[in-house]
């Protein structure tokens, strides 16, 4: 298989944002080393870390100039010393550095095939949104049957995949997003939802919950909406995942946490929890089989741009013009 020295590739120029990304020609197809594969990228998935990245705020992030994008799916064209699997003709889905281009390497431990039956761009969110979704639900958020779950940026990859999941467990969803999404929330099985920008976001979830608070809150938000995620929480069995930070970097400290907010804080970092705890993540893919194979949740179906469309993408993502997941096609 012929594979080029150069390729398309969208550059990240500085840490000032999606609009200094470049489109090039001329960058560098990397060569995989040992346990690592080279894809033929067919399809790039954009995620909020994107923009983080793109201004410099995701923590250990790449230092610009570099190749953005960390999720794709496609062909694996060669391999490096010592992989036996996946094989080149093989088609997986993973994270590494540089999926804004039309090659990409990925470890070969940690790419996963596309299931039977799936086009490239339906994989993408398999390895990303939906594990983080199901982790934030289950091993961390430890959701039961009866309980009611408060989810913001619900109309999002990842959202969405969370109140499919949380319907299918038993709980109760309050859906949070701009009006204009509100009934893709609602379609999507939602009990409630609620207008994600209202300055009373909290004094509805304890209207919604008897005054109780919701038992598990899905904080993606960031900036001062965490704020209204800690007063929407249970007191004491309350828990709070934090698994994005799209509006701005918020605090808490131990004097809050004693004396207004006593409640359960947990982080989520989907890169922290596979490098970290393997098994779980093994158990979370697992348990992610069960869902797909019971129709819980269908093969995405991305909104896809062209390769040049990056920046404009990531910038009406950056403003929360989006919805459901994206894709690039290099």
């Amino acid at each position: 298989m012929s594979i080029p020295s150069t390729m398309r590739a969208l550059q990240q120029t500085s840490a000032k944002g999606p609009q200094d990304m470049r489109l090039i020609s001329n960058a560098r197809v990397p060569v995989p080393g040992p346990g690592e594969v080279l894809i033929r990228v067919a399809a790039a998935g954009i995620n909020f870390a994107d923009v983080s990245r793109a201004y410099g705020t995701f923590r250990n992030g790449p230092e610009p100039p570099f190749v953005a994008g960390f999720e794709a799916v496609g062909q694996v064209v060669a391999v490096g010393d010592a992989v036996t699997t996946p094989g080149v003709g093989a088609s997986v889905v993973g994270v590494g550095v540089g999926a804004f281009a039309e090659y990409m390497l990925l470890r070969a431990a940690a790419a996963v095939p596309v299931p039977a039956g799936w086009t490239a761009e339906q994989a993408l969110g398999l390895v990303v949104n939906w594990p983080t979704a199901l982790a934030a639900l289950k091993p961390l958020g430890r959701i039961a049957a009866g309980e009611t779950v408060l989810i913001h940026a619900a109309a999002g990859a990842t959202g969405q995949a969370a109140v499919a999941i949380a319907k299918h467990y038993g709980a109760t969803v309050i859906a949070a997003c701009s009006r204009e999404k509100h009934e893709m929330a609602r379609a999507l099985g939602a009990d409630h939802v609620l207008d994600a920008r209202s300055a009373d976001l909290a004094a509805e979830v304890l209207k919604l919950t008897g005054g109780l608070g919701a038992d598990l809150v899905l904080e993606s938000a960031g900036g001062a909406t965490f704020k209204a995620s800690l007063a929407a929480a249970k007191r004491v069995t309350g828990r709070v995942v934090v698994y994005g930070v799209a509006g701005g970097d918020a605090t808490i400290s131990n004097w809050e946490l004693l004396y207004e907010h006593q409640l359960q804080i947990i982080g989520l970092n989907i890169g922290v929890l596979i490098e970290s705890a393997p098994r779980i993540f093994g158990e979370l893919m697992v348990e992610l089989s069960t869902l797909i194979a019971a129709g819980v949740l269908a093969p995405a179906r991305p909104v896809a741009h062209d390769l040049a469309e990056g920046p404009s993408v990531l910038a009406k993502l950056e403003r929360r013009a989006t919805v459901g997941k994206l894709a690039l096609i290099p």
